[in-house]
């Protein structure tokens, strides 16, 4: 394992809410390891969170005041983030708990 790719240990304590949602996402996700799917939690929340600002600066402009180009671009960007953001989340799967 390279220096970059070594892991950095981290202590969280969670709410009994937020410990109930994250042992639905370790079971449906099947990596059977919390650390793993904080990891793409993380991951996929970086990415949608860029995303979205990135959007927001594209469209400092309202829609019917901008030109044809930038409405485009704008459109664009919305419809590259839905279709990202599937990508992003596809390895996050939620499992209902067993009570």
């Amino acid at each position: 394992m390279s220096s970059e790719e070594k892991r950095v240990p981290y202590s969280v304590y969670l709410t009994p809410k937020a410990d109930t949602i994250l042992r639905c996402y370790v079971r449906g996700s099947g990596y059977l390891s919390a650390s793993r799917t904080v990891e793409e939690m993380i991951l996929a929340f970086d990415f949608i969170y860029k995303s979205v600002a990135e959007l927001g600066r594209i469209m400092n402009t309202p829609l019917d005041q901008q030109k044809q180009d930038q409405q485009t671009r704008t459109l664009w960007a919305l419809f590259s983030l839905f279709s990202s953001i599937q990508n992003a989340t596809s390895r996050l799967q939620w499992a209902e708990e067993r009570t």
